[in-house]
């Protein structure tokens, strides 16, 4: 188990973190425009995908995993897709109001893409290479482009994501022997309303994350709040990531509860190394991110920790939830979350307090939390995996006493990680320590 987590989150994690280290230039050498611009194509490509992903990639996962004739569901998905990603073109009208919607014309390059079924076949090592691809590619061409064509920045950029979809998705179809060109149909989009409450579902994970940059955008009108809210949300949806990287290498094994528990083990190592960072060196977590120039509070950094710490506990819940099927109970649970996240975003933006992002996000998590407990009927997890958390408090001395002895820089953060991670592995090597079922 734990050596196929490390190479997936190896390909995933230094994808992701390239991507943190790029911005961290960017705020050095470029204006905060820029990286304001930054996000906001960031979140436009993740809204794309979360629309055209909806519910309809949820229950296809769940077909493909356990269906004989998995092409028949990954084909049918695929066609809704396409469909719907040609509808989406109508959107990019909204271009004449904001350049950043043009990119709209492009959802078809996003809806052809198969990748989710290379989780649901077993091949996640492969999908987060392609992963690892898609992402890096871009980095490096932001990079690039800061010194050279610091001008078309934003539009090189958008142009290395679609490519480097454009080829995973080609690939991914040869992989998996299936077509990757289909064609459309308007009665394929009932699968969609068919699967409207996942949809809600997945518009959740989008906007428990990069989506909060869209109502951040809109009710803070400083650029620089913006800009640090997308820097310190991107740090999040990176950690968060990787917590869904255990969830997707092990999807087809999580029908035990067994299986559940381990992954939460180890994602609740993971959080309590995520809160520990925050809180002893907020300094040195922050500037191996984000250019010193960039003043942020820490109480920013606090809030994040915490909401890395809140999830990690449960976060093989909202697989359980997708593989027992409870749907509509799980979408009523995501919408009020967001209409929560939104709304406390919204309220603290009236008195300009910036960390009402986080706030927000804070409020959205714990809620889902709680609401997946409750219909899972699963309150005493809550006893079992306190009782974990309480057993490896004692890996708390470890950040402690090196921030005692160096101080809070980013060195010290760095040696603390890896001290960290390496004794905690280690300490619960039979804990998490399983073959996988399938």
């Amino acid at each position: 188990m734990i050596k196929r987590i490390i190479i997936i989150g190896a390909f995933t994690g230094t994808a992701h973190i390239s991507m943190l280290f790029v911005i961290k230039k960017l705020s050095e050498t470029s204006p905060i425009s820029v990286i304001k611009s930054i996000g906001e194509v960031d979140s436009l490509f993740n809204l794309i995908t979360s629309i055209l992903a909806s519910g309809l990639l949820m229950t296809s996962v769940r077909e493909i995993t356990i269906s004989q004739n998995w092409k028949e569901p990954l084909l049918a998905s695929i066609r809704a897709r396409f469909t719907l990603s040609l509808l989406l073109i109508t959107a990019a009208i909204a271009g004449f109001f904001n350049p950043v919607y043009w990119l709209m014309l492009f959802a078809p390059v996003f809806a052809l893409n198969p990748d989710y079924a290379l989780y649901a076949k077993g091949k996640s090592v492969m999908a987060s290479f392609l992963a690892f691809i898609r992402v890096v590619v871009p980095s490096i061409v932001l990079m690039i482009s800061s010194y050279f064509f610091d001008q078309q920045i934003i539009i090189l950029f958008s142009a290395s994501i679609i490519l480097m979809y454009l080829t995973t998705g080609v690939y991914t179809s040869y992989i998996l022997q299936s077509n990757y060109l289909v064609s459309p149909s308007l009665r394929s989009l009932t699968q969609y309303l068919e699967t409207l409450p996942m949809g809600v579902v997945s518009f959740s994970y989008y906007f428990l994350g990069l989506g909060l940059i869209i109502p951040t955008t809109y009710f803070y009108v400083d650029e620089r709040t913006v800009a640090i809210s997308y820097i310190i949300i991107k740090i999040y949806v990176v950690f968060k990531s990787a917590l869904r990287i255990i969830n997707q290498t092990f999807i087809s094994d999580m029908v035990e509860d067994e299986v559940c528990a381990k992954v939460d083990q180890i994602a609740m190592l993971g959080g309590l190394a995520f809160l520990a960072s925050a809180l002893f060196f907020p300094e040195g977590f922050l500037n191996l991110f984000a250019d010193e120039k960039i003043v942020v509070a820490d109480l920013w950094i606090y809030l994040l920790g915490i909401t890395g710490f809140i999830v990690s506990p449960f976060i093989s819940l909202t697989t359980k939830a997708i593989l027992e099927r409870k749907d509509r109970p799980y979408a009523k649970i995501a919408f009020i979350s967001i209409v929560l996240s939104a709304s406390i975003i919204a309220l603290f933006s009236i008195f300009n307090v910036e960390e009402g992002v986080l706030i927000g996000l804070i409020a959205g998590e714990l809620y889902c939390v709680i609401g997946l407990l409750m219909i899972l009927k699963q309150i005493v997890l809550l006893k079992q995996r306190l009782e974990f958390l309480v057993k490896n408090s004692y890996l708390l001395t470890i950040p402690a006493s090196i921030r005692w002895f160096a101080g809070d820089n980013t060195r010290a953060f760095l040696v603390f990680i890896v001290m960290f991670l390496i004794t905690a592995l280690l300490a619960n090597k039979k804990k998490v320590g399983f073959k996988p079922i399938n």
